[in-house]
C-alpha cells in the first residue's frame, strides 16, 4: 500500500480498485499482496509491522508475500516473524527458499513461492533442473513429517 520506487517508476498499490472490481465481477479470486517488495525502495520507510498491518486492515487482502530483496534472494527469517507478529492472515515466502533454510521458516508459513531455486544452477534465466526439484520437494516432505 506504500509507494516505492522501482526499475518501472514509481508504483503504488491500489486496493480500493481491487477490491471495488473483484466485487463488482462477483469473483472468489484471492488477493496475495507482498510487503516490502522486492527488487523496490518505499518512499517513506515505515517498516514491515506498519505495512503489514495496513495490508491486513485496510488493504483486506487474502495471503501476504514477504521476500528477499532480490528474485532469489534468501528472505529473512527475522522478516518472516516480524510479519507473522502482525497478520493472521496466511504468509507466504516469495524468494529465497531453499532445502537449506526450509526448516528456519517452514512452520512459519502456510506456503512458498519457489522458482530460481529449481533453476540450473539457481539461476532465474536457467531452465529447471529436476534434480533440484526433487530435492527441494524431498526437504517439504520430510518437514510436513515432523
Amino acid at each position: 500500500m506504500n509507494a516505492v520506487v522501482a526499475d518501472q517508476g514509481i508504483l503504488q498499490g491500489a486496493s480500493h480498485d481491487t477490491l471495488r472490481l473483484r466485487a463488482a465481477l462477483r469473483s472468489d479470486v484471492l488477493i496475495f499482496a507482498d510487503v516490502g517488495v522486492k527488487h523496490a525502495t518505499p518512499l517513506a520507510h515505515r517498516g514491515l509491522a506498519l505495512e503489514t498491518q495496513d495490508l491486513t486492515e485496510r488493504g483486506l487482502v487474502d495471503a501476504i508475500i514477504v521476500s528477499g530483496e532480490l528474485t532469489g534472494a534468501v528472505t529473512d527469517p527475522k522478516d518472516v516473524a516480524m510479519v507473522r507478529q502482525h497478520t493472521h492472515l496466511p504468509l507466504l515466502i516469495g524468494s529465497g527458499a531453499t532445502p537449506e533454510n526450509l526448516p528456519a521458516i517452514y512452520d512459519q508459513v502456510e506456503g512458498l513461492i519457489v522458482g530460481s531455486y529449481f533453476k540450473r544452477d539457481g539461476r532465474a534465466d536457467n531452465l529447471v533442473d529436476e534434480t533440484r526439484v526433487k530435492v527441494f520437494t524431498e526437504a517439504v516432505q520430510a518437514l510436513a513429517c515432523i
